[in-house]
């Protein structure tokens, strides 16, 4: 079974959250992990550093990571565990915002329609970017206009759209 830890126990903010997994594996067993997007992650296997994210890749073609993790394994109980870093610019954007971003840069009209809010939806939620800056040294670089033109002609080259 696998489950998810949050590693910082303050609830109103959380820096990063783990995942792990345990299992066992037999003498002789051999493992390996396939990784595949752009999220900023550290994999471990029984306390080992195996393999750091993001994917290599472009935003046109998607590649697997595949890590070997067999010289890492041990007979009996294992446990794989995942840092997961919260990425982004650290500033908010409403939906509405992003939505006429996302029509200005790539010219196009969307079909929308603005209701209600609904019971559970939040009200404002951004990434902590600042262990991630720490940590990885990481630090969002484009605009998000240049995302959304950049993930909008994606989608067209996946679609086959003109």
């Amino acid at each position: 079974m696998s489950h998810w830890i949050r590693a910082d126990e303050t609830p109103s903010a959380p820096r990063f959250y783990y995942f792990e997994k345990e299992f066992d594996a037999p003498k002789g067993a051999t493992l390996k992990a396939s990784s595949c997007g752009d999220t900023r992650y550290v994999l471990y296997l029984n306390g080992h550093l195996v393999s750091e994210g993001p994917c290599q890749g472009s935003q046109y073609v998607t590649y697997f990571e595949t890590e070997d993790l067999t010289p890492y394994l041990v007979e009996g109980k294992n446990k794989q565990a995942y840092e997961i870093f919260n990425v982004g610019t650290g500033n908010g954007v409403s939906v509405l915002e992003l939505v006429g971003s996302f029509e200005r840069v790539n010219e196009l009209k969307l079909n929308y329609k603005v209701a209600p809010r609904r019971p559970g939806d939040v009200v404002s939620i951004w990434a902590d970017t600042s262990l991630a800056n720490e940590e990885l040294g990481w630090k969002a670089e484009r605009p998000l206009d240049d995302t959304l033109q950049a993930a909008w002609a994606w989608e067209k080259s996946v679609r086959g759209i003109e």
